[in-house]
């Protein structure tokens, strides 16, 4: 027994001290239980055989003296009857009892730390997990990032949506992408400018963005559809003085952007969603915005001529000053608008929801306008 006592306590020794130590308790767990890793594993292995090692020895001594003594017996072998003691069937039973108390009180102690450690090792490898997620999406974003620099257009299209997969995939970096983009958007339109005035002096038409600006737009509206759905307050993206004509909007959320000053001109902007967005002094001139909502829309000094509003809801939108000849405002909701030195010479009102007399008055000029 002392042989095997000191092999026990010898072979423990060796295992637990070939475990690397940690510079915190907690990191010392996690790092020994976590199977996330090479030497997690490793470490599990040396515990099973540190556990084997043990088990022998502290079974022979439950079953053996252990049980004996908290039977009550005399130290006597409990198979010879004594005078006035039990027999020695009803000792070996008396010290069966106390074997199998005390097996199940061992396992469930075994069980109880087991589920310990193995608790600490999953919340150690969550912790890994996490940290190491972060770490990839952090990679991801560089990469990006450096990408929409590239001087080719597939790979600045490619680097578009994967800053889209980023901000799906994170939610707290919504804003951060959305605000990448919008730069990206307004730097690239600028580049593009001189392309779409040498193409426009070829021919009548002017061309339609880049398919990485056209890309970037609708990232955007896909991000600010997914915040407005989370309920997550963020301010609207800032995509002021950008040049998109001929950009196709269909359906995007745009709530509380900032686009003054922008050029929007021949837009497909219909069912977008534009409610309290900044388009002062911004050119809507053809742009398509039926069934748009305008609600609250900030429209100062804005440029709409020949655009299309049918069914639009300029619900307390701010059109003081603003170009609106020969547009198409049939059945547009006008509630609380205002409409003060607008002009809507030519433009067809039928239909229109509450627009009163007060409104029509203080516009610049409702001449051969349809009502």
């Amino acid at each position: 027994m002392i042989f095997l006592t000191a092999a026990t306590l010898t072979a423990a020794t060796f295992l637990l001290f070939s475990i690397p130590p940690a510079d915190r308790i907690s990191a010392r767990i996690g790092e020994f239980l976590s199977p996330a890793s090479k030497d997690g594993l490793i470490n599990w292995i040396k515990i099973g055989v540190l556990l084997l090692i043990l088990l022998v020895p502290l079974t022979v001594v439950l079953l053996g003296p252990v049980a004996h003594r908290l039977s009550g017996l005399p130290r006597e072998d409990p198979r010879q009857d004594a005078p006035g003691a039990l027999s020695a069937k009803e000792r070996v039973e008396a010290v069966n009892s106390t074997r199998q108390m005390l097996m199940q009180a061992a396992t469930g102690l075994a069980f109880a730390v087991g589920a310990v450690f193995t608790i600490l090792g999953l919340v150690y490898t969550a912790q890994t997990l996490a940290t190491t997620q972060e770490s990839q999406i952090t990679d991801r974003y560089t990469r990006a990032t450096q990408q929409l620099d590239s001087d080719k257009r597939a790979v600045r299209l490619s680097a578009v949506y994967a800053l889209g997969r980023i901000a799906s995939d994170s939610e707290r970096d919504h804003e951060t992408v959305t605000e990448v983009l919008t730069a990206f958007v307004r730097e690239q339109s600028e580049k593009d400018r001189a392309q779409r005035e040498k193409a426009a002096r070829r021919s009548s038409a002017v061309p339609a963005p880049s398919i990485d600006i056209q890309a970037a737009m609708t990232v955007i509206g896909d991000l600010r559809r997914t915040s407005e759905a989370r309920g997550t307050t963020t301010r609207g993206p800032n995509l002021r003085g950008i040049e998109v004509p001929y950009v196709d909007l269909r359906d995007t959320y745009l709530s509380v952007a900032s686009l003054s000053d922008s050029d929007l001109s021949n837009a497909n902007l219909e069912n977008a969603r534009l409610n309290g967005a900044d388009l002062r002094k911004v050119d809507l001139t053809g742009a398509r915005l039926i069934g748009a909502d305008l609600n609250s829309a900030h429209l100062d000094s804005a440029r709409l001529p020949e655009a299309e509003l049918i069914g639009a809801d300029l619900t307390g939108a701010d059109l003081n000053g603003a170009d609106l000849r020969n547009a198409t405002l049939r059945g547009a909701d006008f509630s609380g608008a205002n409409l003060e030195n607008a002009d809507l010479t030519g433009a067809d009102l039928r239909e229109a929801v509450n627009l009163t007399e007060e409104q029509k008055q203080e516009a610049k000029s409702v001449k051969d306008a349809t009502f």
